[in-house]
C-alpha cells in the first residue's frame, strides 16, 4: 500500500514575525505560524479525515505529515499554500511529497528534507504589486487595503499589515496560552504595544532585550536515532520524539516564567514583561523587558535541559535510545535594544550570538554539549555582524596589546579551566556591581584607559583595588584581565579578555 509523506516549511519565519516595530503585528505573525502548523493544516485536510496520529512534526513553521490516499494529499498540495498566501500575500513556502510505503524509514525522512531544500532555492512569483495609482501603506509600500484611524490620523495598512493585526486582535493568544495555559491571566495583561514591557512606558535609560535559545545537535540526535530504530518504529518513534521536545521545550519556557516573571507580575499587578513569539520544537524567541532576560534565559536554559530528560525517558524505556538519557541542552543568545530599534535586526543578532556560544561550547564535549548564553547591548545605530562588533567595539587597543571585552560566553555549569565562567558567576558580579558603593566610575575610567595605555590602566587598577579593597574579590578586580586560549578553524588563538565590561554593562540595564 502506497502512502504519501509530506512536508510544508514557512521560509524566513524570523523575517516575517519581526519586519516591523509593531508588536500586534508581531504578536499576529507569530499566530499565523502557530495556527499554519495546527489548526490552518487540520482544516485544509478536513475534519473528518485528519488523523492526529498521521501528524509527525506540526510546530515552528515546520508540517510532516503522512497521508493514507494520493487524491488528499494532491488537494493540501494545491491549495494550502494558497489559503496561507491568502492570509500573509508574499509568505515564502517549501512544499514537497515523498511515495512512502507501510512503514516509514530514514531515507524518506531524508528524502523529504533534500526535496524541501531544492524547493526552498526556488523564488516564487511576486504578486499584489498594485496598480501605480494605488494608495500604498507608509511602512511597508504595498498597496493599502485599509485606512486605520490613530490618535485621529490616518493609517494605511496593506493586506498583510490588516490581517496581523486582526489575528492579535482575536478572542485567543496561541503562544502565552501554548506557554502558560488558557487561564493563567486574563488577555489584558498580555502586552499589545512595545512600550507596555517598559515600566516607565518607554523611558531613554530602559532596555528590552530579544532572547532567542536553541536546543544542541538535534540534527545528529535525530540522526543516530534513526539508524538504531527499525522501519515499524520509524513514524511513531519520530511522532513521539517531535511532541516530547515540545513538551520539553514549553514546559522550560512555564517553568522560566514562573521563576522570574510571575512574581514581578504579581508585584506590580501590570502588564506581562514578557512576549513570546516563537515557542516550538527545540526553538523559542521572544521579547522580554532587559532586567529580566538574563535570569529568564538561565532558568530556561536549566530547565530545558531538565525537561527534555524527563520527557525523553519513556522514549528511552521504550524505543531503547540511550543518546536521550541525558537529554539536550540548549544556546541562547540576548541582545538588549532600545525599544525603538528594529526588531529584525536584534533578532538576527540575538541567533548570531546563540551561533557563537554553540561554535566555541562544541569545543568542550560534541557529545553532550554545554548550555550557554553570550549577549550584546547595542549602542550603535550601525547593523554589523557579531564578528564586526567584537573588532570595532569590544576589543580595546593601545599600541601592540589589545584586551577584548567580550567575555562571555557563559555556561550554566562551571567548566574548570577552560577560561570560561559560569552564569552564576557573572550574576554574583553584577550583584556586586549594582550596589551603591560599588567603584563604577572608576571601572568605567579604566576601561577608558585600555584604549590609551595599559601602563595608566595597570596603575589605575591597583589604586582602584587599593581604595576599595573589599570588592577585590566580590568582583574579581585582582584578575581583572585573563588570558584566554580558545580554537577557531583549527587554530590556537590566544587573546587577553576582561569581565568587567560585561559585568558593568548587565548593571547598567534597567
Amino acid at each position: 500500500m502506497k502512502r504519501y509523506l509530506y512536508g510544508l516549511n514557512i521560509q524566513g519565519i524570523q523575517g516575517l514575525i519581526f519586519e516591523t516595530t509593531k508588536l500586534k503585528e508581531i504578536i499576529g505573525a507569530s499566530d499565523f505560524v502557530e495556527q499554519a502548523c495546527t489548526s490552518l493544516f487540520k482544516d485544509m485536510v478536513g475534519k473528518n479525515t485528519y488523523q492526529k496520529d498521521q501528524q509527525i512534526i506540526g510546530a515552528a513553521g515546520r508540517i510532516q505529515y503522512v497521508f493514507e490516499d494520493k487524491a488528499t494529499c494532491e488537494r493540501v498540495v494545491m491549495h494550502f499554500p494558497k489559503e496561507l498566501r491568502r492570509k500573509i500575500p508574499d509568505i515564502r513556502l517549501s512544499q514537497a511529497v515523498v511515495a512512502v510505503g507501510a512503514e516509514l524509514t530514514e531515507e524518506d525522512l531524508q528524502l523529504l528534507d533534500q526535496r524541501l531544500a531544492i524547493q526552498s532555492n526556488k523564488i516564487p512569483t511576486q504578486h499584489g504589486l498594485g496598480l501605480m495609482i494605488s494608495e500604498r501603506s507608509r511602512r511597508t509600500g504595498a498597496p493599502a487595503a485599509r485606512i486605520s484611524k490613530v490618535n485621529g490620523e490616518k493609517e494605511f495598512l496593506d493586506l498583510k499589515q490588516d490581517n496581523k493585526r486582526a489575528i492579535a486582535n482575536g478572542q485567543r493568544d496561541l503562544l502565552f496560552e501554548k506557554m502558560l495555559g488558557t487561564d493563567a491571566y486574563p488577555k489584558e495583561r498580555y502586552p499589545l504595544e512595545i512600550e507596555d514591557l517598559l515600566p516607565g512606558r518607554g523611558k531613554n535609560n530602559e532596555w528590552i532585550a530579544v532572547v532567542h535559545a536553541d536546543g544542541n545537535s538535534l540534527g545528529k540526535t535525530i540522526q543516530r536515532m534513526a539508524k538504531q530504530l527499525s522501519s515499524r518504529q520509524m513514524q511513531s518513534a519520530m511522532k513521539a520524539f517531535s511532541k516530547k521536545l515540545d513538551t520539553a521545550t514549553r514546559l522550560a519556557a512555564a517553568a522560566a516564567f514562573e521563576e522570574v516573571v510571575k512574581p514581578v507580575v504579581d508585584e506590580e499587578k501590570g502588564v506581562i514583561p514578557l512576549r513570546p513569539v516563537l515557542l516550538g520544537g527545540d526553538d523559542i524567541t521572544l521579547i522580554i523587558r532587559g532586567d529580566l532576560a538574563l535570569d529568564f534565559t538561565a532558568a530556561f536554559l536549566a530547565n530545558f535541559a531538565l525537561q527534555t530528560k524527563i520527557q525523553f525517558s519513556e522514549l528511552v524505556e521504550r524505543y531503547e535510545i540511550k543518546e536521550l538519557q541525558k537529554g539536550l541542552t540548549a544556546c541562547a543568545g540576548i541582545a538588549y535594544v532600545k525599544y525603538n530599534y528594529p526588531f529584525h535586526y536584534a533578532v538576527d543578532l540575538s541567533e548570531e550570538l546563540c551561533r557563537h556560544t554553540k561554535n566555541i561550547a562544541k569545543g568542550f564535549d560534541l557529545d553532550h554539549i554545554p548550555s550557554g548564553l553570550n549577549f550584546h547591548r547595542v549602542q550603535s545605530s550601525f547593523v554589523e555582524s557579531y564578528h564586526t562588533i567584537i573588532e570595532d567595539e569590544l576589543t580595546a587597543t593601545a599600541g601592540e596589546n589589545e584586551v577584548r571585552l567580550d567575555y562571555g560566553p557563559y555556561f550554566l555549569e562551571e567548566l574548570k579551566e577552560s577560561g570560561y565562567t559560569s552564569i552564576k558567576q557573572l550574576k554574583s558580579w553584577v550583584r556586586e556591581m549594582k550596589r551603591k558603593d560599588a567603584p563604577k566610575t572608576s571601572i568605567r575610567n579604566w576601561l577608558t584607559a585600555l584604549n590609551r595605555d595599559h601602563g595608566e590602566a595597570h596603575q589605575l587598577m591597583n589604586r582602584i583595588q587599593y581604595i576599595n579593597h573589599k570588592y577585590a574579590k566580590r568582583l574579581g578586580l585582582q584578575h581583572a584581565i585573563r588570558h584566554r586560549s580558545v580554537l577557531e578553524k583549527e587554530e590556537e588563538k590566544e587573546f587577553q579578555v576582561t569581565h568587567l565590561f560585561d559585568t558593568i554593562v548587565l548593571a547598567g540595564i534597567k
